[in-house]
C-alpha cells in the first residue's frame, strides 16, 4: 500500500514539474499534427473520345478505327447529375461514308465529317417520334445541294426525301455540320435509315436504331453527336 502511494505522489511531484518547465520555456510544449490537406474530388473520366459543351447532357457516340473505316460503333451516353456519363442501351454497328471520314467535309466526297456537332431536326414519315423538331414528309421534300440556290443545305423541293420516306428517309436526324451553309462544305448529313452499306457520308443505322435514337434526345439537354476515332 505504501509502495503504491509512493509511486502515486511522485507521478504527481513529476506532472507538476513538468507543467511548470512548459511554461519556463525550458521544454518545448507538444506541437499538434497538422491537419491532412483537403483532396479535391476527381473530374469523371470522359468514357468517349471528343469534346462535348460542359451544359450537354447527351452524347450519341460514333466511333470508328480510322479514316478509311466505313463502319463505326454507335452508343448512346446521358451524363447524370454527378457528372458522370452512363451508357445508355447497347452498342451497335452503323455505316460510314463510302470514302471514310474527315475532317474537311465537302460534297463532293462520299466522307462523313468527323467533330461534335448539334442535331436540329428530325425528318420523318411519321409523326410524334420525336421531342426534337420534326419535319412529316410531304410530296416533293428533299434537302438541297444546289451551290448557287439560296436553300442550299436546307429543306428543299428536290424530292429525294419524299422518295426515301419508305426506306432510308423513314427517319433521318439532322447533323449539323455545316451550320453557316456555306455552299461545298457539305449538305445534308444525317443520321439516317440504312441497309449496312456505306453512304454518301452520312451515318447510317437500323430503323430499330434510328427510333431509338430519334425517341431519345431532348433538346433540353443540348445532345450532341460526337463522330471521332478511337
Amino acid at each position: 500500500m505504501l509502495g503504491t502511494l509512493g509511486l502515486a505522489l511522485a507521478a504527481a511531484v513529476s506532472a507538476v514539474t513538468f507543467t511548470k518547465a512548459v511554461r519556463l520555456g525550458a521544454v518545448a510544449a507538444p506541437v499538434p499534427a497538422p491537419r491532412p490537406a483537403a483532396i479535391a474530388p476527381a473530374t469523371p473520366v470522359q468514357p468517349f473520345p471528343g469534346t462535348v459543351p460542359a451544359g450537354s447532357r447527351q452524347v450519341v457516340s460514333v466511333v470508328a478505327p480510322s479514316v478509311h473505316s466505313v463502319t463505326a460503333t454507335l452508343l448512346r451516353w446521358q451524363r447524370d447529375p454527378d457528372g458522370i456519363w452512363q451508357a445508355v442501351g447497347a452498342p451497335v454497328r452503323v455505316a460510314l461514308g463510302a470514302a471514310g471520314l474527315t475532317t474537311t467535309p465537302t460534297d463532293f466526297a462520299a466522307q462523313t465529317p468527323l467533330g461534335t456537332w448539334a442535331m436540329d431536326l428530325v425528318v420523318a414519315r411519321d409523326a410524334g417520334i420525336s421531342r426534337l423538331p420534326e419535319h412529316v414528309l410531304t410530296p416533293g421534300d428533299g434537302w438541297s445541294s444546289c451551290l448557287t440556290c439560296a436553300d442550299y443545305d436546307h429543306l428543299s423541293g428536290t424530292g429525294e426525301l419524299w422518295d426515301g420516306r419508305n426506306g432510308w428517309a423513314q427517319v433521318a436526324i439532322h447533323i449539323v455540320t455545316n451550320p453557316h451553309h456555306r455552299p461545298g462544305d457539305s449538305s445534308g448529313i444525317f443520321l439516317h435509315v440504312g441497309g449496312g452499306a456505306p453512304s454518301a457520308g452520312c451515318v447510317s443505322a437500323s430503323l430499330a436504331t434510328a427510333l431509338a435514337v430519334a425517341g431519345w434526345l431532348d433538346p433540353a439537354a443540348a445532345p450532341r453527336i460526337v463522330i471521332a476515332l478511337g
